[in-house]
């Protein structure tokens, strides 16, 4: 059964749905910058189900059926992201939860886990970094280099600001520009299927045709800080999934993730990119399934 809602967030409306028997332990999915809920997989959420447990995503401030945001005169950071997740899960009335964040979606899970760890059960990190400044600076035009971490490549980095960086003409122009990103995100290891991407780059726009609000998620995460040290403090069991072929995040940061959040495991899933690609699925799902029995004490 589906069941949708509309979470409060300081007056921010975010709109969320929840699958599944509510009397299972929950699962709160979280995308990354840009993407909506329906990103993730309808097969990976079927999956889930299946192991028992009762799942929820939602769309993000700025994407999607939740609120657009004039990021000039109300501008937000990750800490505010942080709150939504809060508050789909106040709104579901769950107070605690595995959480599974995926790219910046990592982020604000690192950040629950590190701050609010009463409310979550375990972290999964997928395809993410516990410091998004050398990655968001060159996009920014500025210098990467005073950073620990890795920058992205200048292919990806001239990729980005071709697709983001100047406004399309056309709906159409902006439809195939999200179909070459996703198609891009893909990497060059697993083949990508256009017609699946074209489809869901086209549901996305029926749900939101405005695409350019998207841009605010890397403005807001511009404005916050890097997790390097604060996510020293995580103690709920964790996951660092990342793929060998991640052409967004180098796997250097999410070896920086795990070397950082006590007794973490990580999983680097081999010719993975930046996305939960159908081949790679079942691995995912058996890591995530795996960490979250141990957290809970239920045999697999």
């Amino acid at each position: 059964m589906m069941r949708e809602k509309i979470a409060d967030s300081n007056g921010i409306k975010i709109w969320s749905e929840s699958m599944g028997d509510v009397n299972h332990p929950t699962l709160l999915l979280i995308m990354g910058a840009g993407s909506q809920a329906i990103h993730w997989p309808p097969s990976f959420c079927r999956k889930l189900l299946q192991l028992g447990y009762n799942v929820i995503r939602y769309d993000h401030r700025d994407v999607g059926l939740s609120s657009l945001i004039n990021f000039e005169e109300n501008p937000y950071t990750i800490n505010d992201l942080v709150d939504d997740a809060l508050a789909v899960l106040d709104a579901h009335k769950i107070e605690k939860a595995h959480i599974v964040g995926a790219s910046m979606g990592g982020f604000i899970a690192q950040l629950l886990a590190a701050r609010h760890p009463s409310r979550v059960l375990s972290l999964t990190s997928f395809a993410s970094t516990p410091d998004h400044r050398p990655l968001v600076a060159p996009l920014l035009g500025q210098d990467p280099r005073s950073f620990s971490l890795e920058a992205m490549t200048d292919e990806c980095l001239a990729f980005l600001q071709k697709v983001h960086l100047t406004t399309p003409k056309t709906p159409q122009e902006a439809l195939e520009r999200q179909v070459a990103y996703f198609s891009f995100l893909n990497g060059n290891s697993l083949e990508v299927d256009q017609a699946a991407i074209q489809q869901l780059c086209i549901a996305s726009f029926k749900r939101c045709p405005q695409t350019r609000n998207a841009f605010n998620h890397t403005l807001a995460t511009a404005k916050s800080e890097d997790r390097l040290n604060e996510i020293k403090k995580i103690s709920v069991p964790s996951l660092i999934i990342h793929g060998s072929e991640d052409p967004l995040i180098p796997v250097s940061h999410a070896r920086a993730a795990a070397e950082a959040i006590q007794d973490a495991e990580l999983v680097i899933i081999k010719k993975m990119g930046h996305t939960l690609h159908p081949q790679i699925e079942d691995e995912v799902l058996e890591a995530i399934n795996r960490l979250a029995r141990l957290a809970i004490n239920t045999p697999l």
